[in-house]
């Protein structure tokens, strides 16, 4: 009985690992929430020059957020993307519900277009740091523990030492070293 094991795509490299997708996704929210902010910043100016400088000021946090986020995803960044969007959110809200020396036409006015739109998509941002912060905390806890000296994955390999094929031949123990290139395609022999 022979079995390989064919190439797929995931074999290749050719899909983005669940961090990368994860960053790029933050990376446009603080992409989109720039632009929103940057988009008001005409009309604001007539209306609040000091809110208008408060937008650029966010729009350049995001932006800065963003390259981070291109760079490395830390703890540090995601965290300081949690909190500036929940901000930008609890800002929102505030300038809704009081009157402000920053923008007193908006009290009561929770049905702009861009403000909903910005809303939103802080929101999801906040949501996707905290699942951000959640998942390096879980590898971080993966590679903190003790590895046994036999584990199921382990065993495995030994049956894959004992039977794989290596350019025609039997393989050797300590005369190959076995690379993700060997399991493309592998033939096992009953």
């Amino acid at each position: 009985m022979s079995v390989s094991w064919p190439t797929t795509a995931a074999s290749t490299g050719t899909v983005a690992s669940d961090d990368e997708v994860v960053r790029a996704v933050g990376i446009l929210g603080l992409a989109a929430v720039a632009i929103v902010h940057l988009v008001q910043l005409s009309d604001t100016f007539d209306e609040s020059p000091s809110l208008a400088v408060a937008y650029i000021l966010l729009s350049v946090a995001c932006l800065g957020l963003a390259v981070q986020l291109l760079r490395s995803a830390t703890r540090a960044v995601w965290l300081s993307v949690a909190v500036l969007n929940a901000a930008i959110i609890l800002g929102y809200v505030f300038t809704r519900l009081f009157s402000t020396g920053f923008d007193d036409g908006d009290v009561g006015n929770w049905s702009e277009t861009l403000g909903v739109a910005s809303i939103i998509i802080e929101g999801l941002l906040v949501l996707l740091s905290v699942y951000a912060l959640v998942e390096l905390s879980r590898s971080d806890r993966i590679r903190a523990e003790p590895r046994h000296s036999m584990t199921v994955p382990d065993r495995r390999l030994a049956y894959v030492d004992r039977h794989l094929m290596v350019d025609g031949e039997p393989h050797r123990r300590g005369t190959h070293r076995l690379s993700s290139a060997d399991f493309q395609p592998c033939t096992f022999r009953a």
